[in-house]
Order: C-alpha cells, then sequence, then structure tokens
C-alpha cells in the first residue's frame, strides 16, 4: 500500500488520482478514511456529467414529445397505461 500511495502525482500537496478501476478499486477497498471513499465515489459518478448531462435532457424531452403525440400527457403516463391490467 506505501509503494501504492507514493506512486499516485502529487498537485499542491495533494494526490491526484484517476477514477479509472486501477486507481480507484485499490482505493475503495483499502481507505480507511470514509471521506476518501466518499470523494473518489462522487468524482467517478461525476466524471461524464458534462457530455452526458445534455444528451439526458434531450432524450427525456424527446420521450414526452412522442408521448404526447401518442395522446397521452406525458411519458410516464404512457408507461403506466402499459403496465397497468386490463378490465375483463
Amino acid at each position: 500500500a506505501p509503494d501504492f500511495v507514493a506512486s499516485l502525482p502529487k498537485a499542491d500537496d495533494k494526490l491526484q488520482c484517476s477514477v479509472k478501476a486501477p486507481v480507484m478499486l485499490p482505493i475503495m477497498r483499502r481507505a480507511s478514511c470514509g471521506e476518501t471513499r466518499r470523494k473518489m465515489m462522487e468524482a467517478a459518478q461525476r466524471q461524464c456529467m458534462e457530455k452526458n448531462g445534455p444528451l439526458l435532457s434531450e432524450l427525456i424531452q424527446a420521450r414526452h414529445r412522442a408521448a404526447v403525440r401518442m395522446g397521452f400527457k406525458s411519458h410516464s403516463e404512457r408507461m403506466l397505461g402499459l403496465k397497468m391490467a386490463g378490465s375483463a
């Protein structure tokens, strides 16, 4: 473990860690500080937000428009209608 920590690059007296598996997994498994694990998890979850956030918004809007064109008030109403049991 000391060799692993020593191998990490530093910037402003702080260690820089990649969120890729060869760096992240040892940190998540062995770090004794919960705050360190939390920061690593947040960084990993945030890594594609700038690129994927607008795509997700576009997808949600497209699903809503499609549902409205099919006569539903929203995408969720459309999905609920498909999952509800019919009357006999």
